[in-house]
């Protein structure tokens, strides 16, 4: 039998989180931007935890009001 997490594996799997992160990442960019925050804040969606804690960092923070046209 192969070993479990062969060289090919790993790039897989460093693929497929990749693009999970993207998934993540990309509408964290676009709130943050939104709530008046700074972008690269979205950046801690990479890491697991860190993902929860910022997203609760950017709801909770206060956003600037806009007035409706």
């Amino acid at each position: 039998m192969s070993e479990l997490f062969t060289p090919a594996h790993l790039i897989v799997l460093m693929f497929v989180f990749g693009i999970g992160g993207l998934v993540q990442v990309i509408p964290m960019w676009i709130i943050a931007d939104k709530a008046g925050l700074t972008k690269s804040i979205a950046f801690l969606g990479f890491f697991p935890f860190w993902g929860v804690v910022d997203l609760y960092y950017i709801a909770l923070s206060k956003w600037p009001r806009i007035p409706h046209s």
